[in-house]
């Protein structure tokens, strides 16, 4: 099982990006936890009432 590995492939990949941009005379990506919060949000749905759906069922409740 690979865990842990892709954590340090991405941020390989940033410092390329970063490395990158920086040669080209541009701004470096910065914090990327608000931009990566900011788009994966809309994957989410905040079950405030009844429940979640689930796999074949109701799910948890709100």
């Amino acid at each position: 099982m690979r865990r842990g590995c892709e954590y340090a492939e991405g941020a390989g990949v940033v410092s390329l990006v970063n490395d990158a941009l920086l040669a080209a005379g541009r701004a470096p990506l910065g914090w990327l936890n608000p931009w990566l919060y900011g788009v994966g949000k809309g994957g989410f749905t905040n079950v405030v009432e009844g429940s979640g759906i689930g796999c074949g069922g109701e799910g948890f409740p709100a």
